[in-house]
């Protein structure tokens, strides 16, 4: 088998590839599915413009290979953080005392209510009772 034939075996497999993808990224049926599916595509464009360079014998696509890499990899990188959505609340930042306040209202949830209002000089007792009890005796006046 000579360069030409090989080049041409692996055009059509990714012909085969490409309508495949296009096909998920039409279809879908997430937003993750075609989100992997356009990261597919960008593989077999890349595949197909090595091939070219093998066959042409040429090097002028190599920046172009690595663009296309490159927007491939970020866009998985941003997707992938942002796809899951479960753990949103602890990517916010938040007090101790917020943190301290949620704690407390989970037990507090059959009343509906929240028997403790937190202010600012309540935040160092609230912070200190928690990771240093000898600091919890000193700030009790003990």
């Amino acid at each position: 088998m000579n360069l030409t034939t090989v080049a041409w075996i692996a055009g059509v497999i990714l012909t085969i590839s490409t309508w495949g993808t296009v096909y998920r990224i039409w279809k879908g049926p997430s937003l993750l599915d075609r989100v992997l599916a356009s990261d597919v595509l960008l593989s077999i464009i890349t595949s197909a413009l090595c091939i070219i360079m093998i066959v042409t014998d040429t090097q002028y696509s190599i920046i172009l290979l690595v663009a296309i890499a490159l927007i491939g990899f970020v866009g998985s990188v941003t997707v992938a953080r942002f796809a899951d959505n479960s753990k949103a609340d602890e990517a916010t930042p938040i007090t101790t005392v917020e943190r301290h306040r949620r704690r407390k209202n989970r037990g507090n949830r059959s009343t509906g209510r929240d028997h403790r209002d937190y202010h600012a000089e309540d935040t160092d007792k609230v912070h200190h009772s928690e990771s240093h009890p000898s600091r919890a005796s000193m700030d009790q006046g003990e």
